[in-house]
C-alpha cells in the first residue's frame, strides 16, 4: 500500500472557524458558550501538536471578520500579525499551509446587508481575499476560497430568518449560492491576477440524500435536493452552467433566478484542485425543507462506498486534482478519564478513508492530500451537544493526545517506512 503514496503526499490536520486556534485577543465571535475550559494554545504549542499527529500539512480557515474592520475595508493589522506569526511557526516547522478564506462566519457588516443574498457582497469578498493574498500570499501553499459553501447556504446562510414560504427560501438560497459562487470566482481571477507562487482551489461537501418512500414525490424531492446541495456547485464549477433539471423544476415552481452576463465565464474559472468531504446519507421526504435540516451530521458515519461514488463523481465532473478532509465524525460525550479511550470510532474512519483512497488513487484518481478534521475538540459542538471532534481533547491545563492522534501518527510512519523499504 505505501508504494502508491508520493513522498508529497499531504498528510494534514485541519481546523475549522469555530475551534481554539482562533480564539484570538482580537476576535469575540467565538466566546464559548458552555463552562468547559480550555488552554491558551501559542503557536509553538500548535505546531508540536501537528508534527507529533505525523502531519506535514495544516489547513485552518482565516477570519474575514478579524481581518476587516468594517465595510470601508479597514484592515486589522494586529490580526494579519498573528496569523503571519502562526503561519511562520508551522513553515518553519516543515509544514505545507493551506488557508481557506470563507467557512460560515462573515463580518457583521455584511450580516447587516444581508449577506450573500446581494451582490455585493461579492465586491467584498474580492477585496477581502485581496488582502490576504497579498498579506500572506508568500507564505501559503495552496488557497480554498470557499470551505462547504452548499452547508453555508443551506444549513448556516440567511435562510432560518423566519420567512415562512418555502419559494421565497428557495430562492434566497439560490441567490446565495450564486453570489457565493460569484465571489469564489472573482477571487480565483484575483489571485492569477497577482502571480503568486501558490495553487488555489475550492472544497466542497457532498451528502447522500436518499427518498424516504418509494412515493413520486419524494423521488423527485431527493433528486432536486442532492442537485442543489452537489452537482449544482461542480456543474457551474466545472462547465459553468447550473443543471437543467433544477431549473425547469424552479421555473415551474415560480423561483426567481437570474444571471447576468459573464457571471458563470467567472464561475467557472480554473481551479488547480478541489478538496471533498463526504457526510454519508440522509433520508428525506417532500416535507422536508433543506434549510431546516439540521441534523446533518448525524450523517457523518463510515460509508466506504458512498465516500468512493461521491469522489468518482466529483473527478469525473471536474477533472482535479483533489484533497480529501474528513467529515469531522462525532465522538460520544466524554470526561478526562476516559479522553483517550473514547475515538475509536475515528480511528476507523481514519482507516476507511486511507483504504478508500489507495482504491481511488489505483483507478487514477489524482489524489494529492488527506486532512483529518479536526486537531482540537470543537467547543463549539462541545456546548451545543458534548460532542467530539479532535484528535486532542483539551481540558484547563492539559492537552491530551487521543488513540486517533496515535493511530493516524502510526499509519503515517507505517507507509513512510514502507515507500522508504521499496
Amino acid at each position: 500500500m505505501g508504494r502508491i503514496f508520493s513522498s508529497k503526499f499531504c498528510w494534514g490536520v485541519a481546523e475549522n472557524t469555530f475551534s481554539p486556534v482562533h480564539i484570538l485577543p482580537f476576535d469575540d465571535r467565538f466566546e464559548c458558550e458552555s463552562e468547559q475550559p480550555h488552554v491558551e494554545l501559542n503557536n509553538s504549542d500548535i505546531a508540536e501538536m501537528i508534527k507529533k499527529s505525523g502531519a506535514n500539512s495544516f489547513l485552518f480557515v482565516l477570519s474575514w471578520k478579524a481581518i476587516i474592520k468594517n465595510e470601508k475595508g479597514e484592515v486589522n493589522e494586529q490580526a494579519v500579525q498573528y496569523y503571519k506569526q502562526m503561519i511562520l511557526e508551522l513553515k518553519n516547522k516543515g509544514l505545507h499551509i493551506t488557508a481557506a478564506l470563507l467557512s460560515f462566519e462573515v463580518p457583521p457588516f455584511l450580516l447587516k446587508a444581508n449577506g450573500f443574498t446581494k451582490r455585493n457582497a461579492v465586491s467584498l469578498f474580492e477585496y477581502y481575499s485581496k488582502v490576504c493574498f497579498e498579506r500572506f500570499g508568500q507564505l501559503v501553499d495552496n488557497w480554498i476560497t470557499l470551505y462547504e459553501p452548499n452547508h453555508y447556504v443551506y444549513f448556516r446562510g440567511f435562510l432560518q430568518n423566519g420567512v415562512k414560504s418555502r419559494r421565497k427560501k428557495l430562492s434566497e438560497a439560490i441567490l446565495t449560492a450564486h453570489n457565493l459562487l460569484l465571489a469564489h470566482g472573482a477571487a480565483v481571477r484575483a489571485f492569477r491576477s497577482m502571480e503568486l507562487k501558490g495553487k488555489i482551489g475550492i472544497a466542497l461537501s457532498v451528502i447522500k440524500f436518499e427518498p424516504e418512500s418509494a412515493k413520486p414525490v419524494d423521488l423527485i424531492w431527493a433528486r432536486i435536493i442532492n442537485i442543489l446541495m452537489n452537482k449544482w456547485f461542480t456543474e457551474a464549477l466545472s462547465n459553468g452552467i447550473y443543471p437543467f433539471f433544477t431549473r425547469l423544476i424552479m421555473f415551474l415552481k415560480g423561483v426567481k433566478f437570474h444571471t447576468r452576463r459573464r457571471d458563470m465565464e467567472v464561475i467557472s474559472s480554473n481551479l488547480d484542485f478541489v478538496s471533498v468531504s463526504y457526510y454519508g446519507k440522509l433520508r428525506i421526504s417532500h416535507q422536508s425543507h433543506i434549510n431546516e435540516i439540521s441534523d446533518f451530521t448525524n450523517a457523518a458515519i463510515v460509508d466506504k462506498d458512498g465516500f468512493l461514488t461521491a469522489c468518482y463523481n466529483i473527478h469525473r465532473q471536474m477533472h482535479l486534482p483533489m484533497y480529501i478532509i474528513d467529515n469531522g465524525l462525532h465522538t460520544p460525550p466524554l470526561d478526562k478519564s476516559d479522553a483517550i479511550k473514547s475515538d475509536m470510532s475515528k480511528i476507523n474512519l481514519i482507516n476507511t478513508n486511507i483504504t478508500s483512497i489507495e482504491s481511488l488513487l489505483l483507478n487514477w484518481v489524482d489524489i494529492r492530500g488527506y486532512y483529518i478534521c479536526s486537531l482540537f475538540d470543537n467547543y463549539r459542538y462541545l456546548s451545543s451537544s458534548g460532542k467530539h471532534t479532535g484528535l486532542y481533547y483539551i481540558d484547563n491545563n492539559e492537552i491530551i493526545a487521543k488513540d486517533s492522534a496515535s493511530a493516524f501518527s502510526n499509519i503515517i510512519n507505517k507507509l513512510t517506512e514502507r515507500k522508504t523499504d521499496e
